[in-house]
């Protein structure tokens, strides 16, 4: 007999288990990513890894790459343990590539840079660069490639010495397919370069890596560049500055040397057409310097005229109407928070982040993420990876679901003293910020009810200019 007792025991089982199962839909089972510098000597304490962490169960990984040296191609098992921290350190003279002879070309051919993960479960991949000798390094989230698409609009940040931005496109494995491209660069809304580029994608070939750094010039120095690119084949792709700058704080390229920093974030697709559903972004600037948003794509692959609200400090946002070639940017210089609110297009928003406006609170370092919008908030608990010590998790979620009793980190609750907490005034204070100090290098797991998103950052990861920040998942827009 069914009784109520055993149907709140079962009822108990399945949601312990939906915590325990719940994973981000930027999880996967296969991968492909770069780890890719330029313009920096390598050093013998540069370091390469992948940090894999199944959802569930144990994983079986394979993962391949072309190396630098010679072209060859090699595979690599990796056995991944469920609970445990999972590290898989690359040569790094593998993957690798040094200095670049640009030669006033926008685009060049390198060795095959793509890493391809295929694992038999589902499993969150976190991707670090360091290197404690140049003082720079980043951590970043790698999508599954389910998120990859055929059009994107990139954001790069300003970049000092005049070593602009490496884009590098990551077709999916085919052997027999040819991968083609049109690539456009704007600076300040104008066209500034325009090209279309060919190459295989069979594992090992030649590729093409795009780069903005032959148009650099003394107008341009408080420019950013947006990379708008199309292909008939779907593709992932890695943005790489190695000298990110932030001029928020600082006066331009003042203290250049222990501002700049390595940054590498992979973003998402862009939408083609309209939306009527509600999307949302929310920041505060504790560890932001700026976010950079732009709208979706008609079908001529021109950015649509979309109207958006923004909030700044309260619950009344300023009405705009957008209608622009590339990113927009708002500055967090004379503000503390900021949330968009739009009905007209999916938007593609990422977050400038490192450098803080409170200088009690400055982290000397730069590191880009994508900003998800709060219907593709996760939910669960999520696991995520830390160095041994200076690193938190920022967490966004839903005021009347979540909070500090439901809140646990590595299946304790969170003192009040490692849990900072902000109400947020937009959106009728739907929602609000946690900042949550993690102690221990390795894997850590935080749960708490409703949705949320969280961003681990990392303070002063190999000096004190060095920064790292990444996004730890996102589900698909409802």
């Amino acid at each position: 007999m069914f009784t109520s007792k055993s149907f709140v025991f079962a009822l108990l089982l399945v949601l312990q288990l939906a915590v325990l199962t719940s994973c981000a839909h930027s999880d996967g089972k296969e991968f492909v990513l770069s780890l890719m510098n330029a313009g920096t000597p390598f050093t013998n304490t540069s370091t390469a890894s992948l940090i894999v962490i199944p959802n569930l169960k144990n994983a079986n990984c394979q993962i391949e790459y072309t190396k630098v040296s010679n072209g060859s191609v090699l595979a690599l098992n990796y056995t991944a343990i469920y609970g445990k921290t999972n590290e898989l350190f690359l040569n790094e003279t593998d993957i690798y590539h040094s200095f670049f002879n640009y030669n006033n070309n926008i685009t060049f051919k390198v060795q095959d840079p793509r890493i391809f993960v295929t694992c038999n479960e589902t499993v969150k991949l976190i991707a670090r660069y360091h290197d404690e000798v140049n003082q720079f390094g980043d951590m970043f989230l790698v999508p599954s490639i389910e998120h990859a698409g055929k059009n994107y609009s990139i954001f790069t940040p300003l970049s000092t010495f005049q070593n602009e931005s490496l884009i590098v496109l990551l077709p999916l494995r085919n052997e027999t397919a040819v991968f083609n491209a049109t690539v456009q660069i704007f600076s300040n809304k104008t066209v500034m370069f325009e090209t279309k580029i060919s190459f295989n994608t069979s594992l090992g070939s030649e590729h093409h890596v795009i780069s903005a750094q032959s148009l650099f010039n003394s107008s341009l120095l408080t420019s950013n560049f947006t990379y708008l690119i199309s292909s008939n084949h779907s593709f992932m792709v890695n943005a790489i500055t190695p000298y990110a700058f932030n001029s928020s704080r600082y006066g331009l390229f003042e203290n250049k040397n222990e501002t700049s920093d390595y940054t590498n974030f992979m973003p998402l697709p862009i939408y083609n057409g309209n939306s009527s559903s509600i999307d949302r972004r929310i920041l505060a600037s504790n560890f932001t310097s700026s976010v950079h948003f732009s709208a979706s794509l008609n079908s001529t692959l021109h950015f649509s005229r979309f109207n958006v609200s923004i909030y700044n400090q309260q619950n009344i946002g300023n009405h705009s109407i957008v209608n622009t070639l590339g990113f927009s940017n708002f500055s967090f210089v004379n503000s503390t928070l900021f949330a968009l609110n739009t009905t007209s297009a999916h938007m593609s928003a990422y977050r400038f982040g490192g450098i803080c406006q409170n200088k009690e609170q400055t982290v000397n370092g730069s590191f880009i993420t994508y900003v998800p919008s709060t219907s593709e908030f996760v939910n669960g608990s999520t696991q995520f990876y830390t160095l041994k010590s200076g690193c938190l998790l920022e967490v966004y979620s839903q005021t009347a679901i979540s909070n500090t009793l439901n809140m646990f980190l590595d299946g304790q609750h969170i003192p009040t003293q490692n849990n900072h907490h902000k109400n947020l005034p937009f959106f009728d204070g739907e929602w609000q910020q946690n900042i949550i100090t993690i102690n221990g290098h390795g894997i850590h797991k935080f749960e708490t009810a409703g949705n949320y998103s969280a961003y681990v950052i990392c303070q002063h990861a190999n000096s004190t200019s060095n920064g790292m920040g990444y996004l730890t998942g996102f589900n698909n827009r409802l």
